[in-house]
C-alpha cells in the first residue's frame, strides 16, 4: 500500500487519513468498565474470588451472607479500577498538552497557528530552533545557506510503519522540472515527531504521518497490563494455596456426607429429610470451599496495589533522588511494577553520553608514523606538532584538511566575528576545533562551497558528493573539488578496520596499527584519516552508478554502499586522531556499589575492544588481576567463534565456585555469529558471568489462617463467624497494618549505601517465595489451632451463645496479629503504632456500636464479653500460647544464627561498626539441559534452584555449585573478611 500526500493540500486527504490528534489512553469513557473487569478477571486470584461470591449467591450452600464477599470483592474492584482510571487521567493530561501545542503552519503562503491536533496530512509545517516536531515531516527547506523554495507537488510514500530507520519515498514536482521531476527521498529527509529541532534557526517540512499513524505512534502501541515478579509468584502461591483448599474441601466434604448419613439422621433436631436432590453431595463441599475460601484474603489484592502506589510517590518524593544541576525531581511515570526497582539483576548501557558526558577533548594523534601528544598528553600542546604545520609539512597539511572538512559540520560566525561550528555529533566537533587551534579554520559553508583559511592564505572545496557514516560500513567520505587547481580529492575517516584494510598497496600501515592500539590501550577513541586524488573520468562514471543507487526504491541501502565500496580503496592513510571521552563525575562509584549490591553489567559500545576494555576497568565494571579475570570471544568464522565460545564457557563453569569476579567481552562479529549458532550456550555464558561487554555493537506476599471450626461443628459446613466479623476481617483489619509497612525500614539508608551487597535479599525472589511462603503458613496455621482450641475450651462448654464463641476466637486473631505485626516491624513511626494499636481499638470501637444494634445479630454480645474476666483471661493466654514459641524461635536465630541483615541491625542500635561484613553472594540461575547448546563440553549438574527463606529471622543456608563441594551462601569471615575492608579503604 502506498500513500500519496498532496504537498499544501490538506482537503484531498482530510478524509482519507488521520488527523494530528494522538492518544496514549488505555481506556475510553464507554471501554473503561468491561475493559478494566476483563484485564482483572484475567487473573487467576480475581478469578477464584468471583467464583467464591457467586457460590455464595446459593442460598442452599452459603453459611454466610453474600455481602461479606460481594462488598469486599466490589469495594477492592473500585479501588483497583480508581486506581487504574487515575494513571489512565494522567496519560490524558500528557495527551491534552501535546494536542492542545500550538505551531506553525504555511496555507497558501501565510504562516498561521494552529493547534498540532488540528494539522492533517499535506500541510507545511514551520518550525523554529527548540520547536518539538508535532509529527513526521518530510523537510522542503531549512535555514541552511543553500536556501528554501516554495513547491507544490506530491509525495509517494509507504504506509505509516514502525520501522524508525526507513523512509522510501519519491517527490514529484508540479510542475516537472527537466531531469528533475522525481527526487528520491530517504530517512535523511526526514524529522519524526516528538524530535526537537537543533542547530538550526528554521525549517519547514510537509506532514507525511500524523496521530497515532506516526513512527513513534506505531512503535508506541497500546499499554499493556505490566505484571511484576511478586504478582506473578503471588499468582502461583494463589494456585498452590487453592490446591490445598481443595484437598481440605474434599477430605471435610467426604467426612461431612459420612456424619450426615450415620449420625446426622438419628439427631431429632437436626430434621434431615429421608430423600434429598441429586446434588445433595456437593452441598457440604461447596458450603466448606465458601468456608475455606478466607485463606486466600480478597484485601490481599488491594493491599498490593495501594502500597505499589505509595512506593512509587515515596521515589517521586525522595529529595536525594534530585538532578542537582536542573533542580528535576525523579518521577514514576507507572505505579504498577514499583517494587521491580528493588529487585533488578541486570543494567544494560551504552557507553557514550550515558557512563561519559559526550564532552569530546582531542588528546593525541599520528601522523605518517609520528606520534604526537604522548608526552604532554595533549597534542594541541605539542611544540613538534606545531613547528611541522609551520613549516607546511605536506602530510600535516593533508592531516588537518581532512580534519577540517571530511564532516557535516556547519561553521556559525557571530556578531563579534567568533566561528563556532554546529555538528552532528562531538567527535566531529572536536576534529574541527582541535585543527582550528592548529590554523586550519573551517570559516564558511556556503551552498556546496567550503571555505579554509589556513595561515594567512584561503583554500575553497566544492563538495561533490558525501558518502555517510553508516553502522555498516563504519568510515564517511566526502569527494571535494578542490576549486584552485581543480583536482578531486576523496577524503574518508572512519575506524581502523573500515580504513587500513584498503590502503594503498606498498604502504607500510604498522605505525598506524601500533598508534590505534597504543591509543586504546590508554581509554581513547580512535578514528583513521586517509584520501586519496581521484581522475576526472573515474569519478564521472562513479557519479552515476551513485545517483541511480540512491535513486532506487529497492534495496537502496545495500546498493549504496556497494557503489561506495567501488571509490573508497587504494587510500593513503594519513594518521590516527585519538579523542577522549571522560567519564561523568560518580560513574565508578555508582557502578562499584550496584556490583556489591548483586546488579549485572552488559556494557555496549561501538568502541574498538581494547578501548571498551579500558573503559570498562575504569568504571569498575571488571576488576584487574589477580581479583578479576577477562575473557575474550573473538573470531571471524563460525568454527573461530564456537572454539572461543568453548574455552571461555569452560572457564566460567572452572571459576563459578571461585571468589573471582569474572568477565567477558565480545565484539559486533563474534556476538552476531554466538547468536545466530549458539544462542544457548551464549545465554548460559550470560548467566554465568556478571558482567559483558559488547564492543563494536552496532545500534541494531501475606497468608491468613484456616477456621478449624468444622469438626466441632458435625463437618457440616456451619460458619463460625458472622458475616459482619467476616468481612471487616477480610477488608479492614487486615489490611491497614499491612499498608503503613510501607514506612518500615529494616535498614537505614546509610547503612545500605555502606553494605550495598545486602541488596542480594531483594533479588531473584528471596524474600517472596514458596519456602518463606510455608514458612508463613505453617504459623498461621499454628496460631489457628491455638486460637481455636483455647477458645473451644474456654468457652464452648459454658452454655456459650455461638455469637459469644465467635467473637473470643475474633478477638484472639486480631490481638495475635497487632503483637505479630509489631514482632515483625523494624522501625516505629507514630503512623505505624496508630495502624497497629489503633486497629486494635477500632476492633473494639466498631463492635461495641454493632452491639448495641438490636438488628446487627451481635446486640449485647460485645458488652456481656467485656464484662467477663474469663474473656481477658482467654484472650491473654491466646496470645502468650501464640506468640510464645515465635519470640523464642526468633530469640534463637536473632542470637546464635543471625543472618547478614540481624547483624547490621544490631550494629545500628549499638552503634557500632561493622568492620567486615564478608560477602554475600548471588544465587546462580538454573540452566535447563535442554537449553544447552550442543558445545563439546561436559555439562554441570545439580544445578536446580535453591529457595531461601529469608525472613529477617531466617537462618543461613547452604547451596551447591556445580557438581563440587557445597559453597556456604555467606560466605565465613575467615575467608572473605578483607572483602569490604579493602574497598572501604579504597
Amino acid at each position: 500500500m502506498k500513500r500519496y500526500v498532496y504537498i499544501n493540500d490538506d482537503e484531498s486527504a482530510r478524509d482519507l487519513y488521520c488527523a494530528n490528534r494522538i492518544s496514549n489512553r488505555k481506556y475510553t469513557l464507554l471501554n473503561f468498565i468491561p475493559k478494566n473487569l476483563w484485564e482483572q478477571f484475567s487473573r487467576f486470584m480475581n478469578q477464584y474470588f468471583l467464583l467464591i461470591a457467586c457460590l455464595q449467591l446459593w442460598p442452599l450452600i452459603t453459611p454466610v451472607n453474600p455481602a461479606s464477599t460481594w462488598g469486599p470483592l466490589i469495594f477492592i474492584f473500585a479501588v483497583s479500577a480508581t486506581k487504574e482510571a487515575w494513571d489512565d487521567y494522567n496519560r490524558y493530561l500528557s495527551d491534552k498538552k501535546a494536542n492542545e501545542k500550538e505551531v506553525w503552519v504555511v496555507m497558501h503562503g501565510i504562516r498561521k497557528l494552529v493547534q498540532a491536533q488540528d494539522i492533517h496530512v499535506g500541510n507545511i509545517i514551520w518550525l523554529r530552533e527548540n520547536d518539538e516536531v508535532p509529527c513526521d515531516l518530510a523537510l522542503i527547506g531549512t535555514s541552511d545557506p543553500q536556501g528554501v523554495c516554495y513547491i507544490e507537488g506530491v509525495i509517494e510514500c509507504p504506509s505509516p510503519d514502525k520501522d524508525i530507520r526507513r523512509f522510501d519515498a519519491n517527490l514529484r514536482l508540479f510542475p516537472p522540472f527537466l531531469d528533475n521531476d522525481v527526487c528520491p527521498l530517504t530517512i535523511k529527509n526526514t524529522i519524526l515527531q516528538s524530535c526537537y529541532l537543533r542547530n538550526t534557526e528554521w525549517a519547514c517540512g510537509v506532514a507525511v504521518y500524523t496521530g497515532n499513524e506516526t513512527k513513534l505512534g506505531m512503535c508506541r502501541g497500546i499499554p499493556e497490563p505490566k505484571l511484576t515478579a511478586i504478582d506473578a509468584m503471588i499468582d502461583k502461591l494463589t494456585g498452590a494455596i487453592f490446591v490445598f483448599q481443595i484437598v481440605v474441601v474434599i477430605v471435610l466434604g467426604i467426612a461431612g456426607n459420612v456424619w450426615k448419613d450415620t449420625e446426622a439422621r438419628k439427631q431429632w433436631y437436626v430434621k434431615y429429610p429421608e430423600e434429598g436432590p441429586w446434588f445433595e453431595l456437593l452441598i457440604i463441599p461447596l458450603r466448606f470451599e465458601l468456608l475455606c475460601s478466607i485463606m486466600i484474603p480478597i484485601s490481599i489484592k488491594v493491599s498490593l496495589d495501594l502500597v505499589k502506589s505509595l512506593y512509587a510517590k515515596f521515589i517521586d518524593w525522595d529529595n536525594e533522588m534530585i538532578d542537582q544541576e536542573t533542580g528535576t525531581p525523579s518521577h514514576a511515570t507507572n505505579t504498577a511494577i514499583s517494587e521491580d526497582l528493588g529487585q533488578v539483576e541486570y543494567i544494560l548501557t551504552d557507553k557514550t553520553g550515558t557512563l561519559t558526558e559526550n564532552k569530546m577533548i582531542f588528546r593525541r594523534c599520528c601522523i605518517n608514523g609520528v606520534f604526537y601528544g604522548n608526552d604532554s598528553g595533549d597534542a594541541l600542546k605539542d611544540v613538534e606538532l606545531h613547528n611541522a604545520v609551520s613549516s607546511g609539512s605536506p602530510d600535516v597539511i593533508h592531516f588537518l584538511t581532512v580534519m577540517a572538512i571530511c564532516n557535516t559540520v556547519i561553521p556559525i560566525k557571530t556578531k563579534t566575528g567568533d566561528i563556532f561550528y554546529k555538528a552532528q555529533s562531538q567527535d566531529e566537533d572536536a576534529l574541527v576545533c582541535a585543527a582550528a587551534r592548529l590554523h586550519m579554520v573551517f570559516v564558511n559553508k556556503n551552498a556546496n562551497i567550503l571555505e579554509i583559511k589556513f595561515n594567512a592564505s584561503t583554500i575553497q572545496y566544492e563538495v561533490l558528493e558525501t558518502l555517510e557514516f553508516t553502522s555498516d560500513r563504519k568510515r564517511m567520505s566526502v569527494v571535494v573539488k578542490d576549486c584552485q587547481n581543480g583536482k578531486i580529492l576523496l577524503l574518508t575517516k572512519g575506524a581502523d578496520e573500515a580504513i587500513l584494510p584498503y590502503a594503498c598497496p606498498g604502504q607500510q600501515t604498522r605505525a598506524f596499527f601500533e598508534a590505534v592500539e597504543q591509543y586504546s590501550q590508554l581509554g581513547l577513541r580512535t578514528l583513521c584519516l586517509a584520501w586519496r586524488q581521484l581522475k576526472e573520468d573515474e569519478y564521472k562514471e562513479w557519479s552515476l552508478l551513485f545517483k541511480e543507487a540512491n535513486s532506487t526504491l529497492v534495496d537502496r541501502e545495500w546498493r549504496i554502499a556497494e557503489v561506495c565500496q567501488r571509490l573508497e580503496h587504494d587510500l593513503e592513510i594519513l594518521g590516527v586522531t585519538a579523542i577522549e571521552d571522560r567519564l561523568q563525575d560518580g560513574v565508578p562509584e555508582t557502578i562499584e556499589t550496584l556490583r556489591k549490591a548483586g546488579i549485572n553489567f552488559w556494557m555496549l559500545t561501538g568502541d574498538k575492544q581494547n578501548t571498551a576494555i579500558q573503559i570498562a576497568l575504569s568504571c569498575n565494571f571488571i576488576s584487574p588481576e589477580p581479583k578479576g579475570q577477562l575473557l575474550l570471544i573473538d573470531g571471524k568464522t563460525e568454527d573461530e567463534v564456537r572454539q572461543s565460545l568453548e574455552r571461555v564457557l569452560l572457564t566460567m563453569r572452572i571459576t563459578t565456585s571461585e571468589p573471582k569476579d569474572v568477565a567477558f567481552a565480545v565484539d559486533g562479529w563474534a556476538l552476531e555469529i554466538a547468536l545466530k549458532y549458539y544462542r544457548k550456550a551464549f545465554t548460559e555464558l550470560a548467566i554465568l558471568s556478571r558482567t559483558a561487554i559488547c564492543c563494536r555493537v552496532t545500534p541494531s506476599q501475606k497468608a491468613q489462617r484456616t477456621f478449624s471450626f468444622s469438626f466441632i461443628s458435625g463437618v457440616s459446613g456451619t460458619s463460625l463467624f458472622n458475616s459482619l466479623s467476616l468481612m471487616a476481617y477480610n477488608v479492614f483489619y487486615t489490611s491497614i497494618p499491612v499498608l503503613v509497612s510501607v514506612l518500615d525500614k529494616d535498614l537505614s539508608e546509610e547503612t545500605v549505601m555502606q553494605h550495598p551487597q545486602i541488596l542480594f535479599y531483594c533479588q531473584a525472589g528471596r524474600l517472596l517465595n514458596p519456602s518463606t511462603f510455608a514458612g508463613w503458613f505453617g504459623r498461621s496455621l499454628f496460631h489457628a489451632i491455638v486460637v481455636f482450641v483455647i477458645s473451644i475450651h474456654a468457652y464452648a462448654y459454658e452454655k456459650s451463645e455461638m455469637e459469644e464463641v465467635s467473637m473470643v476466637a475474633l478477638s484472639g486473631c486480631i490481638w495475635l496479629q497487632a503483637f505479630v505485626v509489631t514482632l515483625e516491624t523494624n522501625s516505629f513511626t507514630i503512623l505505624q503504632c496508630i495502624a497497629i494499636w489503633g486497629n486494635l481499638a477500632s476492633f473494639y470501637f466498631i463492635n461495641w456500636i454493632f452491639s448495641a444494634l438490636p438488628s446487627s445479630g451481635m446486640y449485647t454480645i460485645m458488652f456481656r464479653l467485656c464484662r467477663q474476666p474469663s474473656y481477658w483471661t482467654t484472650v491473654f493466654l491466646i496470645v502468650v500460647a501464640g506468640m510464645g514459641p515465635i519470640l523464642a524461635l526468633k530469640y534463637f536465630r536473632y542470637t546464635y544464627r543471625p543472618s547478614k541483615i540481624n547483624i547490621l541491625q544490631q550494629a545500628e542500635r549499638l552503634g557500632g561498626p561493622i568492620l567486615s561484613l564478608g560477602s554475600i553472594e548471588p544465587q546462580p540461575r538454573p540452566i535447563l539441559e535442554k537449553e544447552v547448546s550442543p558445545l563439546s563440553i561436559t555439562q554441570p549438574k545439580n544445578r536446580n534452584p535453591v529457595y531461601e527463606p529469608l525472613l529477617s529471622d531466617s537462618p543461613n543456608t547452604r547451596r551447591s555449585f556445580g557438581s563440587g563441594a557445597p559453597f556456604d551462601f555467606f560466605q565465613t569471615q575467615s575467608r572473605l573478611s578483607s572483602s569490604y575492608s579493602r574497598n572501604k579503604d579504597n
